[in-house]
């Protein structure tokens, strides 16, 4: 069986494959120099064995040359960062939706999003924090997932197929 670390960390790469198929996915792996950027976006997320928090940084100018609006548009900068929170939401939803398939519900906070300030966020030997690029051609956003959990915690998947989650993108009628 593998470890929690191990299948938090194929969860989350195949998330962040799954929300921008086009661009490349790297997990990094030291040495790589500490992430820098302009704004980010940090969510939280809590439930009964696991919690933690997810960021999203980079560049303005790479949220703009990836915001869904043609390029011949100049969104307006609100809008930027109105888009850095929804991808931060996205990604959490769509981890959210893998972990249920392991029987663990999670809480998710609104994102918060940071401007006006440099951030930094340091390459750590930390075990539990991952971190990811998602990696374009003109540029990349870096993320950051701080996995907080029990050492003991081991995680299942779930054999009823009731218990499976619904795609990311479908509509649930109540």
């Amino acid at each position: 069986m593998q470890t929690t670390a191990t299948l938090l960390d194929e969860i989350t790469k195949t998330c962040c494959t799954s929300l921008f198929p086009e661009m490349d996915v790297r997990k990094n792996q030291l040495p790589v120099p500490d992430y820098e950027g302009e704004i980010a976006a940090v969510i939280g997320f809590s439930g009964k064995h696991l919690r933690g928090t997810l960021g999203v940084l980079g560049q303005i100018d790479f949220v703009r040359r990836i915001f869904p609006i043609p390029q011949d548009q100049d969104p307006q900068e609100e809008m930027l960062f109105d888009w850095l929170g929804e991808i931060s939401n996205q990604l959490l939803g769509r981890i959210k939706g893998e972990l249920m398939k392991y029987g663990q519900t999670l809480w998710i906070a609104s994102p918060v999003l940071l401007r006006g300030v440099s951030l930094r966020v340091p390459n750590s030997t930390e075990s539990k924090i991952q971190k990811y690029t998602f990696w374009g051609e003109s540029g990349g956003l870096h993320v950051w997932v701080d996995y907080q959990y029990a050492e003991n915690l081991e995680l299942a998947r779930l054999t009823d197929p009731q218990d499976e989650s619904q795609e990311a993108g479908d509509m649930l009628f109540f």
